[in-house]
Parts: C-alpha cells; sequence; structure tokens
C-alpha cells in the first residue's frame, strides 16, 4: 500500500510527498522493500518539471538511496540504474552518470536507448555537446545499442542548449541520412537550436512537420513516439498545437500554452499563433456581431526554472517580443499569463494586412517598372544603336 503512494507520487512529480511517505515505513514497524527503493528512485527522477535542470542537492540524495538500497542487500533493476542516471543528467552531473552507467554494465545490465538518452543529456545540461557526441558515437558502438528517436533528440539537443548552430544542422542532417522520422520533441529542439535565425528554424520545422506527416500516411508505418502516459498528460505540450491553431474554440478567450517549452520555441509559436491570426481575420471581424475575444498566452511563473532573476523569465521574454511587435499586453491577477485585448489583436491583424498589401503592391509596382525600364532600352537601342551598327557596315 506505501510502495503504490510512493509510486503514486511520483508520477504526480511530487518529491517530497513521495520522501515523506518512503520515511513512513519505518513508523509502521517495516523495512523498505525493492519496490520501496525502486519507487522512490523514480520520483527523484521525476522531480520538478520536465524542461528544467534540477539543484544537484536532489541527484546527491538520490545517490544516497540508491547506496543504502545496495548495502540493504536489494539488487537494483536495469531502471533503478537508469532513474539514478536520469536524476544526475538532470542535475547536470555528467561525471556522476558515465559511473552509474558503468555500474550498470558491472552489474551484468544491459544498456539500452534510454540508457543513452540519460548519458547525452547529462552532457547536454553540462554544455559539452562535443563530449556528447563522443560518448553517442562510443556507447553505440561498445554496447550495439538500436537507436531510438529520443537518442537523435538528446544529441540534437545537446547542440541546442550550448548555441552550437552548426552541431546542430549536422545532426539533423544525419538523422535525415538515416531516415529518422522526426517527432514534436525534434519540431521543438529544431526551434530552440535555430532561435536566432527564425526563418530557418521554420523552414526546419515545417520540413520536420513534412516527414512525420509523411510517415504517418504510411498504412505500415510504426510508431515513433511513446504512448501517452495518464501521469504526464497534464505535462505534455504538442509543438504543432501551438505553432498553429490550438486553443481557438467557438467561444471565450483565445488561449496560447507556451509553459513548457524553451524560449525560442516560445517565440516561434507565438509568431506563428498572430501570423495564424492574420490569415484568418474573420475570427477578430467577420460577418455579423462577434464577442471580443483577448488573446490569453500562457508562461508560468518559472517556479522550477532556478532563473537567478525575473528577467530570465518566460514571461518577460514575451513581454519583450510583445513590446517590439507594437502589441500592448498586461499581466493580470495570475501572474503566469499574459493578456493582449480583443482591440489591441484587432488593430494588430489590420496592420498586418495592410503591410502586406503594400508589400504586394511594392512588389509589383517593382515588376512594372523593370518591364517599362526594359521597353525603354528596347526603343533607345532601336533608335540609336542599330543606325550606328548599320553605318559600320
Amino acid at each position: 500500500m506505501l510502495d503504490a503512494r510512493i509510486s503514486c507520487h511520483a508520477r504526480r512529480r511530487e518529491l517530497s510527498q513521495a520522501v515523506q511517505v518512503f520515511n513512513s515505513i519505518a513508523d509502521h514497524g517495516l523495512l523498505p522493500s525493492t519496490s520501496s527503493y525502486h519507487s522512490l528512485l523514480h520520483a527523484y527522477s521525476k522531480s520538478g518539471h520536465p524542461p528544467y535542470g534540477i539543484q544537484e542537492s536532489i541527484a546527491l540524495e538520490a545517490e544516497s538511496v540508491f547506496k543504502t538500497m545496495v548495502q540493504a542487500g536489494h539488487r537494483p533493476s536495469l531502471f533503478a540504474f537508469q532513474w539514478l542516471m536520469e536524476t544526475q543528467a538532470r542535475a547536470g552531473l555528467a561525471s556522476k552518470a558515465v559511473e552509474t552507467f558503468d555500474l550498470l554494465v558491472q552489474h551484468g545490465k544491459v544498456p539500452d536507448a534510454y540508457s543513452l538518452t540519460n548519458l547525452v543529456d547529462a552532457y547536454a545540461r553540462a554544455k559539452q555537446p562535443l563530449k556528447a557526441q563522443e560518448i553517442f558515437d562510443a556507447k553505440i558502438a561498445e554496447h550495439d545499442i538500436q537507436l531510438t528517436i529520443a537518442n537523435w533528440n538528446a544529441l540534437l539537443g545537446a547542440y541546442a542548449k550550448a548555441g552550437h548552430m552548426d552541431g546542430a544542422y549536422a545532426t539533423w542532417q544525419k538523422m535525415l541520412k538515416h531516415k529518422v522520422v522526426p517527432n514534436a520533441v525534434t519540431q521543438r529542439v529544431l526551434a530552440m537550436a535555430f532561435g536566432g535565425n527564425p526563418q530557418m528554424a521554420s523552414a526546419l520545422v515545417a520540413e520536420a512537420q513534412k516527414l512525420q506527416d509523411a510517415a504517418a500516411a504510411e498504412p505500415d508505418g510504426t510508431p515513433t513516439e511513446r504512448p501517452d502516459f495518464p501521469g504526464n498528460k497534464a505535462r505534455q505540450h504538442s509543438w504543432q498545437m501551438q505553432a498553429v491553431g490550438a486553443g481557438i474554440g467557438p467561444r471565450g478567450p483565445f488561449v496560447l500554452d507556451l509553459h513548457g517549452l524553451s524560449k525560442p520555441a516560445a517565440g516561434l509559436a507565438l509568431q506563428n499563433r498572430l501570423q495564424f491570426f492574420a490569415r484568418n481575420p474573420e475570427l477578430l471581424s467577420g460577418p455579423g456581431p462577434l464577442p471580443k475575444r483577448d488573446l490569453i498566452i500562457i508562461t508560468g511563473i518559472g517556479r522550477n526554472s532556478f532563473t537567478s532573476t525575473p528577467a530570465d523569465s518566460m514571461r518577460t521574454a514575451v513581454q519583450q517580443q510583445l513590446v517590439l511587435l507594437k502589441l500592448p499586453c498586461k499581466v493580470g491577477t495570475n501572474e503566469g499569463r499574459v493578456y493582449v485585448s480583443h482591440e489591441a489583436l484587432f488593430q494588430y491583424v489590420r496592420q498586418e494586412q495592410r503591410s502586406s498589401t503594400l508589400r504586394t503592391f511594392l512588389h509589383e509596382a517593382s515588376l512594372r517598372y523593370l518591364m517599362v525600364f526594359g521597353g525603354v532600352s528596347g526603343i533607345f537601342a532601336a533608335t540609336y544603336v542599330i543606325p550606328k551598327l548599320l553605318e559600320g557596315q
């Protein structure tokens, strides 16, 4: 019963409650079982919010739990090693994760794709992409690991987190060469890696989406993503949905959920949402009276981000982007939400349409100018150049 409660807290990412239940086992006159230790290690690996790292002290606590389990005579499973590695990776303790990987092998366990993902992620969070690449290549050859999309995403993320655009692009090209089918995580990582070049980011995300759609259309295609687990649904964020029309229902405010995305990916999602409104102005003004609908942008308040200053928060980044776009916004009583009024959104869409019309007009005018200039040049040639040529004959 207590083990089940620890597992429940682990799935809900409630570490402190899981530790409390684990410690209460002794109060019932019992000793922790192998299952108790495994459930607690799982809780450590899932603590906090997935996109953010965790504090080093949490990883050291998990290591202490693991050692206590072994000293008590319990045999750790492959998952126990992997959960400890994941905790160490999220804390950026790359050398500790490598030690756990080696210990896993010494205990006769066979490392798999999940084990490799944890190693690569450890170096990714330590901002050492070249070391992540070295580990990636070495462990595949050493243990004959069958790669999954998660492994490629982890390597791509290692270059993205370090701002190594060339390495990220080279990894993407390798994925294409090996016919790897991307998923929603791939799109988010591509957006983060090329966030400094929005046009390139948009092109690569679109390319990944086309490959994903093509694979899904194949009758004998195999799924490339892990199935949805009920305990994780509250934390899942679909890049495709946020990039286009999610949160746009028939009534109520428009909603854009950026919580859990990286800042570059969130910026691209916001840009795509505003472009979506510009392409579909009838959502804001159409035939007949329409209710006024504000745009609510969910940013979260960064409770688990461990940012040093408020200026590092997602909310601040979103506000800055809206200021650059000359879109007034405000923060309501819920500090994790940014509001753009219906009037401001309507004016922005109208201005975008005018700008688009002007760009089209200037483009067509330039073509006409070139045609007129070409015609005048032809007349000049016929009037002055050709007679001169004839005189020379």
